[in-house]
C-alpha cells in the first residue's frame, strides 16, 4: 500500500515541479529581456548624448520592458534626453540638456 501512495504523489509531485520550473523561465526570461533592453538603450543613449547622469543610468536600470521600448521608440526622434523620458511620471532627468552627437 506504502508503494502505491508513493506512485500516486509522484503525478502531482512531477506537475508542481514542471509548473515551477514554467514560471522560472519565464521570469528568468522576463528579466534577461529587461536587462538587453536597458543595455541597448543605455549604449544608444550615450553614443547619442554622452556622458548620462548617474541618476538616468540607474533609472534605466529600473525600468521595466514595457517603459525600455517606449523610451527606445521615442530616441529616433528625440532632440534631447528631456524628450526621451518625459513620461509624465514627475522624473525628468536631472541634468541640463546635451548637445547631439
Amino acid at each position: 500500500m506504502f508503494q502505491i501512495e508513493e506512485q500516486l504523489k509522484m503525478p502531482y509531485l512531477s506537475y508542481v515541479e514542471r509548473r515551477g520550473e514554467r514560471r522560472g523561465e519565464r521570469r528568468g526570461e522576463r528579466r534577461g529581456e529587461r536587462r538587453g533592453l536597458s543595455r541597448l538603450l543605455r549604449t544608444q543613449l550615450e553614443q547619442r548624448f554622452a556622458p548620462l547622469p548617474a541618476a538616468l543610468i540607474e533609472r534605466l536600470e529600473q525600468a521595466d520592458a514595457e517603459q525600455l521600448l517606449r523610451w527606445g521608440t521615442r530616441l529616433n526622434h528625440a532632440g534631447s534626453l528631456e524628450e526621451v523620458f518625459a513620461d509624465g511620471d514627475g522624473q525628468p532627468p536631472s541634468t541640463p540638456e546635451q548637445p547631439r552627437h
